[in-house]
């Protein structure tokens, strides 16, 4: 189970709740293993700071050696759960297929066509406050934009695409909750992931630490933009 004193990155999900399903549950396990071995490292690192039987050099290899054989496999872990979730939201993605408009409903499809044309028609600043508000999109209205081209409903690709993905949510709202819940998830492992090569590798004096752990660098400034964004906010 979560300790008290495990800290707020990792603590942000409610693990307790899911944590015997997949893809939570590695995920789950990912993040508790990810603070141990973050507090170990730290120990770690001061022993061999405070121990005279090193020179500069043989503490920075001992330090090197630690972070190879025993951080390194860890974040690998994480990293690997983290993949997981990638995967099993795709997986659950490729189940939302949108239920078919009738084609031969030609009263549906003209009115459809006048929609399109009234939101042509509307302010830029009215029909993105009207589409992306809090309240659920008027099924018809999501049809509407979602049948033909973005440009013909006045909207932008984005803006088509997220309406895209409400409907397809409305139509399928245990699935949309699950891949929710697996998103937040995936975030909070993510910060743990980003915030532990970011102490460990100063701790560690081991700068290429999320190299040896086979981070992307695109994938650490990813995480690191969100840990900045984060900050910024407080």
């Amino acid at each position: 189970m979560l300790r008290k004193d495990h800290r707020p990155d990792v603590r942000r999900f409610d693990w307790e709740k899911h944590r015997t399903q997949e893809p939570f549950a590695q995920m789950w396990k990912a993040a508790l293993t990810l603070q141990d071995a973050r507090d170990s490292a730290i120990a770690k690192a001061s022993a061999l700071n405070r121990s005279p039987d090193f020179t500069p050099t043989g503490r920075s290899n001992a330090k090197r050696d630690y972070a190879t054989q025993v951080v390194a496999p860890v974040l690998k872990d994480a990293l690997r759960a983290i993949k997981l979730a990638d995967e099993n939201m795709e997986r659950i993605r490729s189940t939302m297929a949108p239920k078919p408009l009738d084609k031969a409903d030609l009263a549906g499809a003209l009115k459809r066509q006048e929609i399109r044309g009234w939101l042509r028609s509307l302010s830029d600043s009215k029909r993105v406050s009207m589409l992306m508000g809090p309240d659920k999109i008027n099924p018809d209205i999501a049809a509407a934009i979602i049948e033909q081209p973005a440009e013909l409903s006045g909207v932008t690709e984005k803006l088509r695409a997220s309406l895209q993905f409400r409907a397809h949510a409305a139509q399928y709202p245990e699935e949309a909750r699950t891949m929710d819940l697996i998103d937040q998830a995936q975030e909070t492992l993510d910060r743990a992931l980003q915030s532990s090569v970011t102490e460990l590798r100063s701790q560690l004096e081991v700068p290429e630490l999320a190299e040896l752990a086979g981070i992307a660098p695109s994938h650490a400034e990813k995480l690191s933009e969100i840990l900045n964004q984060g900050g910024e906010q407080t």
